[in-house]
């Protein structure tokens, strides 16, 4: 223990001998904003996104809608502060400090997206679902596992943003409009501080468990006995199944998760989201 502390004491000694200049969070706060406000920056995120059309205008209305949060500019400058990117020689170049600013928000925004599930109601925890069965149906079957079992390994975020193009030219310009203003209702809802996370009490989480079984249950009675089998090994216990059979036993029961109705579906997906935490 004392050992790591004096290494400790001597990293921090190293930077601020080392100290260099930095911007002030209210200036970065506007740097933001206008990062996600620039038209040239909306369109280049647009063309890594692979859409251009109504799809680019349906991204470049999400980036605008970040940079007139003030919740989300805010937020991004506290954290740019904590991560130590405020060195004033990383916004010399305006070009990659732009890039550097999305690349960032594109971590950034997946943690508030997670906590964000736990805030908005039933039809964003659908749309959720339903694009994990988007990415998940042309992921490689590796992938897929990891990215709905939730396996935190290095490039797993590379690997699904290497898809997200394809992805986003499959969907039709309503999808792409409705998962969009999910993704940033979700994220803003995660710094509202006048919004409490949604937890299911014991009795609704057992009801929720009860629901989701006798939904996949029924949900096999409907496959052919072989491919009813295969889900019902994966399911037992999804890590030590196969990749293939890992990913198509996930994709099987969002599915069969959406097809539940009523008190019993905001159970469940309640339920889904906690998991997600």
């Amino acid at each position: 223990m004392k050992k790591w502390l004096l290494c400790v004491f001597l990293g921090c000694c190293c930077l601020l001998s080392a100290r260099a200049e930095t911007i002030p969070k209210e200036t970065m706060t506007e740097l933001i904003r206008n990062v996600f406000l620039d038209e040239g920056v909306q369109r280049n995120i647009a063309t890594e996104f692979g859409v251009s059309g109504e799809k680019a205008l349906v991204v470049r209305q999400a980036y605008r809608a970040y940079g007139q949060s003030d919740a989300m500019v805010n937020y991004l400058a506290d954290q740019m502060q904590q991560l130590g990117l405020t060195d004033v020689e990383l916004y010399k170049d305006p070009e990659k400090a732009a890039s550097m600013l999305v690349s960032s928000f594109t971590y950034l925004g997946l943690a508030l997206y997670r906590q964000g599930l736990m805030k908005v109601d039933t039809p964003d925890l659908e749309e959720f679902l339903r694009h994990q069965i988007r990415v998940s149906r042309v992921l490689p079957d590796d992938v897929c596992k990891d990215f709905n079992l939730g396996i935190d390994r290095p490039g797993l975020v590379q690997d699904v943003q290497a898809i997200t193009p394809m992805v986003m030219r499959r969907m039709s310009t309503p999808d792409l409009r409705r998962y969009f203003s999910h993704l940033v209702r979700t994220q803003l809802a995660a710094l509202d501080d006048l919004r409490s996370p949604r937890t299911l009490m014991s009795q609704e989480r057992a009801l929720a468990t009860q629901a989701l079984e006798r939904a996949l249950y029924q949900g096999m009675l409907k496959l052919p006995e072989r491919e009813a089998l295969r889900m019902a090994m994966a399911i037992q216990d999804l890590r030590a199944a196969s990749d293939k059979d890992a990913c198509d036993c996930s994709i099987f029961m969002y599915r069969q998760m959406l097809k539940t109705t009523g008190q019993s579906k905001a159970w469940i997906l309640r339920l889904m989201a906690e998991g997600l935490q």
